[in-house]
Formats: C-alpha cells, structure tokens, sequence
C-alpha cells in the first residue's frame, strides 16, 4: 500500500508509548469475552483471529480503516486530508478508555451493553492515558480521533462505526 499523507500525519511515537506501557494489559485484554465458554486466550484467537485481542485489534482496525477509504475513495467519497488523518489516527486510540488504571475501568464492553456510566469511565480512562502525553498539540490531535470515535453521530463518526462493524462481521464470518 502507498502512504497517504493521512497515514504519515499519525502521532506513532505516542501510539506506541501508550501501547508499550499498557503491553501486559493490552494482551491480555479479550474481545467478545462473554461468548467464550472454555477455550484459553490463545484458542479464542486462533479461533476467532487478532480482532478479538487488545493488543492486535487495533492494527486489524487500522487495516480495515485503509481499505474503507481507499474503496471510499476509488467510488467518489473523499475525505480532507485532515478528516482522513483523524480517521486513520481512529483506529490506534478508540478503545484505550477499555484499560484498566490502578483496578480502576470498566475493561472491553460490547456496545449494546455499554451503558452512560460506562462510558463517562471509559472516557476518564483516556483522558488519564492521554494527559500523560508530552506534546500538547499531539496530545489534542489524539482526543479528537478519540471524539471520531464516540460521536456517532458525525460524518466520521458514523464511517468509524461502519468500520468497527465491518471488523465484527469478520469475526462473525469466522466464528461460523
């Protein structure tokens, strides 16, 4: 794949500053987690693949995110080069709320469960993860991906939530 200015607008240091230090955690973290009867964390992912750990679902999310515009793209839906990047940067951050700080978060809670505590905690979370960011500019650039993400009802927010539909539906086709 050819880099979009998009792609190379995306704060890497910080996503992986953020993604190292939450390691053990992120790893360990399990995707759909109330549907898995007796399989170990490893038989879950052969299983159901790297969407449904922490660690490895936002690069699957990344990819989906490239081919969702790019097919966008090919069919006349262009983005700014600033909506792009803010997608792009989407993928790396939407779930950091799921971490869990000193015991404290709610941890990965399917959407048609979440509730509106649930959320203000996730957002506590990542405003917590996030403050602890050097650079204030990356710092602001990384909350309005997070904001794409929650704001659902956004132009970008609504082709995030497609995207993030797009990875369950892969996870159901291969849990069939």
């Amino acid at each position: 794949l050819q880099m979009t200015q998009a792609e190379i607008a995306v704060p890497i240091p910080e996503i992986d500053t953020v993604i190292t230090f939450y390691y053990d955690q992120l790893s360990q973290l399990i995707r759909f987690d109330r549907f898995r009867q007796d399989e170990s964390v490893q038989e879950w992912s052969d299983l159901l693949g790297p969407d449904v750990i922490g660690l490895t679902h936002a690069d699957v999310t990344a990819t989906i995110t490239q081919m969702f515009v790019s097919i966008n793209r090919d069919n006349g839906v262009i983005l700014t080069a600033d909506e792009e990047a803010l997608l792009m940067i989407t993928p790396w951050v939407h779930d950091w709320g799921e971490i869990k700080i000193e015991g404290y978060g709610v941890g990965d809670i399917t959407f048609d469960q979440k509730s509106t505590a649930d959320a203000r905690v996730e957002h506590e979370i990542f405003e917590r993860i996030v403050r602890d960011l050097p650079d204030v500019s990356t710092r602001e650039y990384i909350k309005l991906a997070y904001e794409v993400a929650m704001a659902r009802d956004t132009k970008l927010g609504r082709m995030f939530n497609a995207i993030e539909r797009i990875g369950y539906l892969e996870t159901a086709m291969r849990a069939y």
